[in-house]
């Protein structure tokens, strides 16, 4: 058995149906009572994926990928939708979300963990395939701000992941801003209030106003008109920034274009009346 690092269609998983399970037996005594005994120190997780498969494509998308894993026999990746966070579905991502060790100084290689609280009981699950580039962590003391964290190996030993620092905090949040779908629609935005402005000979205030509500409408409009396409029509998450991206540019060449074409040619027309005068 080898594990293939490839992972199940998000367009497919995102429909599933399932979850963790356990195998518990139970074996009733002659007195009436129960022995419960666990056959499995950990859960794991089964899914069933014929509820996203709305199409033709996708099915054989399903069968191609069952081809390519030789049935059960390789292993690969699958995004638990229900479950891919270090906090609960509805809310922000942390670096404060879970916490994974204590360091004294000289420990630099910790255990990824996400640990699932109910009452008194608490039962902790070793995360093993992280997603590059996913993982952020705060330094309690030494660190106030949170950092950047990237999967460098598979411990040898422990089969655990290693983290270590990025280049720093300010380069984290630039890529994080570099990669943010509502950063790209607004500065797509910003750019057409700036275009309608130059093009319009405003003040500089209502040139501010017009570049600041052109980011807020596209940032806005943009990221709920691209999730409500791509959940209509099946698409993966990843096509939300290229297409709002593309979306937005073609707003503004569409809208702003124009009124640019219009005020060259009024300007050449002035112009031209200006010397026949002359």
């Amino acid at each position: 058995m080898a594990f293939h690092e490839v992972r199940f269609p998000d367009n497919i998983s995102r429909g599933a149906r399932g979850g963790p399970e356990r195998r518990t037996q139970v074996v009733e005594l002659a007195s009436g009572d129960e022995e419960r005994n666990a056959s499995w120190a950990n859960s794991r997780r089964r899914y069933d994926v014929a509820y996203g498969i709305r199409r033709a494509d996708d099915l054989a998308a399903v069968v191609a990928f069952f081809e390519a894993r030789n049935g059960r026999l390789h292993g690969f990746r699958y995004k638990d939708w229900a479950d891919y966070k270090s906090c609960m579905p509805s809310q922000p991502v942390a670096p404060t979300d879970q916490p994974i060790g204590t360091g004294n100084g000289a420990v630099n290689t910790f255990a990824l963990l996400k640990c699932y609280i109910s009452g008194a009981q608490s039962w902790t699950r070793a995360i093993d395939k992280p997603v590059a580039g996913t993982l952020r962590h705060r330094h309690a003391r030494r660190h106030p701000r949170p950092r950047a964290a990237r999967v460098d190996h598979i411990h040898p030993a422990l089969g655990d992941p290693a983290m270590n620092e990025e280049t720093g905090f300010v380069a984290a949040v630039l890529r994080d801003l570099a990669t943010s779908t509502a950063v790209i629609l607004a500065a797509w935005g910003a750019l057409g209030g700036a275009t309608n402005a130059l093009t319009t000979r405003m003040r500089l205030r209502d040139a501010l106003r017009h570049i600041l509500l052109g980011g807020l409408i596209a940032a806005g409009m943009g990221s709920l008109s691209m999730a409500v396409i791509t959940a209509w029509l099946g698409l993966p998450s990843q096509a939300i920034p290229a297409g709002g991206a593309a979306g937005s540019a073609a707003y503004l060449v569409g809208v702003f274009g124009p009124a640019f074409i219009e005020v060259v040619l009024a300007r050449l027309r002035s112009g031209k009346g200006g010397n026949g005068d002359a």
